[in-house]
């Protein structure tokens, strides 16, 4: 898993800082376990086609100071658009979409 993400999920933590340095940093992640800390981040409903799920560009995690679950889950954005192509549209409140940009539009 995530390290210190993951930590904090299972910890139960609410908006309480994620330390640095529990394992994040300088491993690389596959789309499909950022895809499972988010999740569990924004207790939000995922939906990701098996081609980004499958996908397997390593993604690097940098975490460089104490954040909150909500600033975690924009890290983790960040981290999938820039390294791996991978945004996410907000649905509604309870529901998320992964998917690949397109060259056009910037988005699905």
């Amino acid at each position: 898993m995530l390290g210190a993400l993951a930590f904090c999920v299972l910890a139960g933590c609410a908006e309480e800082k994620i330390p640095v340095g529990l394992g994040v940093n300088d491993h690389p992640y596959d789309a499909s376990q950022i895809i499972a800390v988010y999740a569990q981040l924004t207790g939000k409903a995922v939906e990701a086609p098996p081609e980004v799920r499958n996908d397997e560009a390593p993604i690097l995690i940098k975490q460089t100071k104490p954040l909150t679950r909500s600033q975690a889950c924009k890290l983790l954005e960040q981290d999938l658009r820039e390294q791996a192509g991978i945004i996410i549209l907000h649905q509604n409140r309870k529901h998320v979409v992964f998917g690949f940009k397109t060259s056009q539009e910037g988005g699905l």
